[in-house]
């Protein structure tokens, strides 16, 4: 069996104290995020998903928010999400999770 391929995967991660408050300044790789979230209440409750959404607001960025997304999902919730982000004509994906804090 032969299993050439080449692959790109261009991911930028921005981790650490302040990183958040970056977001709006820094150049975004497209115009519509898919903005990845779970169904959780966390990002909401804490104020992450607001901070977030006015970041991507004042680098111009528009976004669409999938809220079903998560640890380790399944196939048919990647689907859901990819077809999320081609029917509102996304072209990055932007994820949020884990515990966050300011």
């Amino acid at each position: 069996m032969n299993m050439d391929f080449n692959l790109f995967t261009p991911t930028k991660l921005l981790f650490g104290r302040g990183k958040l408050n970056e977001l709006g300044n820094r150049k975004l790789p497209g115009k519509k995020a898919l903005l990845l979230i779970s169904s959780g209440k966390s990002v909401k409750v804490n104020g992450t998903l607001d901070r977030v959404t006015a970041q991507l607001e004042k680098a111009g960025v528009a976004y669409t928010i999938c809220n079903n997304i998560h640890e380790n999902p399944s196939k048919e919730v990647v689907m859901e999400a990819a077809a999320c982000a081609k029917e509102n004509g996304c072209d990055f994906v932007l994820a949020l999770g884990g515990r966050c804090s300011t």
